[in-house]
């Protein structure tokens, strides 16, 4: 399922994205990149994916209270990320702005560059302090907010794929292996809707919830054969899902 990634770490990590800010991947610690595996299963399985992870082999539990995640994604003009996702570019950057909670005016919202690699990634976070209820803001006034303070290697992300293109919201249950190796989240009412025919974000009114949940395992790279045997304990069918690409291309 997963390709040995040993190579990321070390010298080959930083000389592997020359489309990526250097600032950004200067480290090549191994700790800065994960690696994850997902399942996408019907929304009925919903008990059924909880009991598997509890009572599997790798003894997973609670780690964390559940919460709304909500995400407003950006894109190119020319629409980069998708073309990346559908070529399966090995390289590529996912730009979104992340908050939680059901509300429209979050308090450390989170600019998120999501940065991938042969199957393994990382993050560049910019956190947002000010305070604002984003519906009532152009967004114009939304990118203004969000840079401000950014380094610079983040605000070139953002300046490149500055097009609001989807708003989606989901819940998010935590559960952590008990020798705390692999970390699990179940994603369930998953809801989305299009934003890049908008002048203002649309953040209510939104589609149905989509017919499955995603399951995600993700550990360090030094702890991939343990995330190797955790999926293997659950048996189910792993597979590529990008909740960016599935929100577009369904009917709001």
């Amino acid at each position: 399922m997963l390709l040995s990634i040993s190579s990321l770490v070390g010298k080959s990590v930083s000389s592997g994205f020359t489309d990526f800010s250097t600032a950004a991947l200067k480290s090549s610690r191994s700790e800065d990149w994960r690696l994850e595996i997902k399942f996408v299963l019907p929304f009925w399985a919903e008990s059924n994916a909880q009991l598997q992870l509890l009572n599997s082999d790798t003894g997973f539990r609670r780690s964390y209270p559940s919460r709304i995640v909500n995400n407003i994604y950006f894109d190119s003009i020319d629409h980069q990320a998708v073309q990346s996702n559908f070529s399966g570019i090995g390289e590529r950057a996912k730009v979104r702005l992340r908050w939680y909670g059901d509300t429209t005016a979050p308090v450390n919202s989170v600019l998120e560059i999501k940065l991938k690699s042969r199957g393994a990634g990382t993050k560049l976070r910019h956190i947002i302090s000010t305070q604002a209820r984003l519906d009532d803001m152009t967004w114009d006034e939304i990118r203004k907010m969000i840079s401000s303070g950014a380094e610079p290697s983040i605000k070139r992300h953002l300046e490149t794929s500055d097009r609001p293109m989807l708003f989606n919201t989901y819940s998010r249950r935590y559960y952590e292996s008990y020798d705390a190796t692999v970390r699990a989240t179940i994603d369930t009412e998953i809801r989305s809707r299009r934003q890049s025919d908008l002048t203002r974000p649309r953040l209510t009114y939104i589609a149905q919830p989509a017919g499955d949940l995603v399951v995600e395992l993700k550990a360090q790279i030094r702890n991939e054969q343990q995330l190797r045997e955790a999926a293997r304990s659950l048996a189910w069918r792993a597979g590529k899902h990008s909740k960016y690409i599935r929100g577009l291309y369904r009917q709001n």
